[in-house]
């Protein structure tokens, strides 16, 4: 019975320590510099101050109109969210984001939502006696994450080419691509990267990349690198197209 007795004391005391712990993890303050947003709105509101390291993480759908300039260092969550460019690109420099020089944007996903898969195509070998017998075998490869994507709308209205715009412009930042799907919605370039600017990609997607004309001619091309550099270490650039195939 002393037994029983020191047993459910010790179980009270185990069960009360841990509504200690959860009551303190439930008002631990958000991290600083973190921001949760649901709205355009919010979004723009928390952008307009980038004195310090920023944090954004989605917590909705929404649509942005007007070019967000990024000035310092900015993590972008989308959560498995997607962030829609509401204006179709009217001209070169036409973007969502525009990456300055010296600024950092960081694009990830904290969710597990895969949001886009794609198949290819690998040779194999395999040893035969002193010959190999090769064959084709088809993989499929996924990112994770939401999306920023283009919007549907047509991508020259204004008679201008945008072969030089992009959902995401880098004018001598960098972009660092962890998670989530760069989309140009058959409209626009994905990423276009200028004056010595940066890509570094580690996982996730750019898809669906096209340069309109106001000719009726098109480029393909998700990322354009005209003056900087790609690292590349993971991921996926498909789908970009023009009018005379893929590339």
């Amino acid at each position: 019975e002393d037994q029983k007795s020191e047993l459910g004391e010790m179980y009270a005391e185990m069960i009360s320590g841990l509504k200690e712990i959860m009551t303190l993890e439930a008002v631990l303050p958000v991290p600083e510099g973190q921001i949760e947003v649901d709205t355009a709105e919010k979004l723009l509101e928390a952008l307009g101050n980038q004195e310090n390291p920023l944090t954004l993480r989605l917590t909705a759908d929404m649509t942005v109109s007007e070019t967000v300039s990024v000035t310092g260092e900015v993590t972008l969550d989308l959560n498995g969210q997607t962030l829609t460019w509401g204006e179709n690109a009217k001209a070169n420099g036409s973007c969502l984001f525009w990456v300055e020089e010296g600024a950092a944007l960081t694009i990830t996903d904290s969710t597990d939502t895969v949001g886009y898969t794609t198949d290819y195509t690998v040779m194999t070998s395999t040893a035969n006696g002193e010959t190999t017998t090769e064959a084709t075998e088809t993989r499929t490869a996924e990112a994770k994450g939401g999306f920023i994507r283009a919007t549907t709308a047509d991508g020259n209205t204004s008679g201008d080419d945008t072969q030089f715009a992009a959902v995401i412009s880098v004018n001598g930042g960098t972009v660092t691509l962890e998670n989530g799907i760069i989309d140009g919605n058959n409209n626009v370039r994905g990423i276009l990267v200028e004056k010595n600017g940066a890509v570094i990609m580690k996982n996730g997607a750019v898809i669906n990349g096209k340069a309109l004309l106001s000719s009726g001619g098109q480029y393909g091309c998700g990322i354009y690198v005209r003056n900087g550099r790609l690292d590349m270490t993971g991921g996926i650039v498909a789908e970009n197209n023009k009018d005379t195939g893929a590339w």
